[in-house]
């Protein structure tokens, strides 16, 4: 059944359709193309205004646009500030701004390439927020200066290897053995041997080609043994699928002097490179196998091929931003 709307081209109230389509917008001069749904009309068959729908074209548009260009978009942004316990206007003297530039950034609105360079390195190195806060402490309202200083120094105390793994196992202790784990507990040696292995294996691995070959490994793992190989959680990410807390359990194996982290030549993200490659105590020959096909299927993806190759999986697309991905989507996978 047909809804009537109003179309500018018959001057009346006509019967639509909604059909999928090709559109392309402009985000920042780039033309942007994306698959959508638009209504038509019945009558002449152009398109007719529809406000729901053309706001999630253009949503889509400026998603497509933050994944290909690595942005930060409005929900890490909040989280981000959320995770210091800042308001708005603190996390804006924080970072150098305007409390209005804050507020623009968490309802949508994409950051500037040097505001976005500074968000990526707040949320992944403590020690550039600590030189933000050094900085621009005395412009801050005094609650979040003191808030921000007590998190600063409880991030530090905790960056020791062992308090980050027991911080991360407390935070997935609900999910340990079950199927959002692969019906196993988190292995914390398998997990550092997994990454060695892989970035022993293929030369410059970002932190999204790693997250992506993590998830593909251990899923294939759970569909030929029904058991995953790290016990890692995974959950959608705007990327494709990661693992949960990846950020706390990389700097973990830096603690321990497993990895380096390297910036890129951009500063836009980073690389992960073993920094010794002793031999492996944990995984077993059918672990090494499954990871060997891993690097053999994906050695050549950059971090984008793989990111978009996963976003076709069942297992990102059924599920939402933030939300735990179940090792049942391993059965279903395009890639083994």
């Amino acid at each position: 059944m047909s809804n009537y709307m109003y179309c500018e081209h018959c001057n009346n109230n006509t019967g639509t359709e909604v059909k999928k389509s090709y559109e392309t917008f402009m985000v920042r001069g780039e033309s942007i193309n994306v698959s959508t749904e638009v209504r038509f009309c019945i009558n002449c068959g152009e398109k007719v205004y529809d406000e729901i729908l053309d706001n999630k074209s253009i949503d889509l548009a400026f998603n497509i646009y933050r994944e290909t260009h690595n942005i930060v978009d409005s929900t890490e942004i909040k989280e981000i500030r959320n995770e210091y316990g800042l308001s708005q206007r603190g996390f804006a003297a924080l970072m150098g701004w305007s409390p209005a530039t804050i507020a623009r950034y968490e309802t949508g609105a994409i950051p500037s390439s040097n505001n976005n360079l500074n968000l990526i390195n707040v949320r992944d190195n403590l020690d550039f927020v600590e030189n933000l806060f050094n900085a621009n402490k005395e412009h801050m309202p005094k609650i979040d200066k003191n808030k921000l200083a007590l998190k600063l120094k409880e991030l530090k105390q905790g960056r020791n290897s062992s308090a980050i793994v027991n911080l991360v196992e407390t935070r997935i202790e609900d999910i340990n053995a079950t199927i959002f784990s692969g019906f196993k507990d988190f292995d914390y040696e398998i997990f550092k041997e997994m990454v060695i292995y892989l970035c022993s294996s293929i030369n410059y691995v970002s932190k999204t080609k790693l997250n992506k070959l993590l998830f593909y490994s251990d899923f294939i793992s759970f569909q030929k043994m029904i058991l995953s190989m790290s016990g890692l959680a995974y959950e959608h990410n705007h990327y494709g699928p990661v693992p949960l807390n990846y950020t706390l359990l990389y700097e973990s194996l830096k603690e321990d002097g497993v990895i380096d982290i390297i910036p890129f030549s951009n500063y836009e993200g980073e690389y992960i490179v073993p920094v010794n490659q002793d031999k492996f105590q944990y995984l077993s020959d059918q672990h090494i196998e499954i990871l060997n096909s891993v690097i053999a299927k994906f050695k050549t993806f950059t971090a984008k091929d793989i990111s978009d190759y996963s976003h076709e999986e069942l297992a990102y697309s059924d599920t939402n931003q933030n939300e735990p991905i179940s090792y049942e989507y391993a059965l279903k996978l395009k890639s083994n």
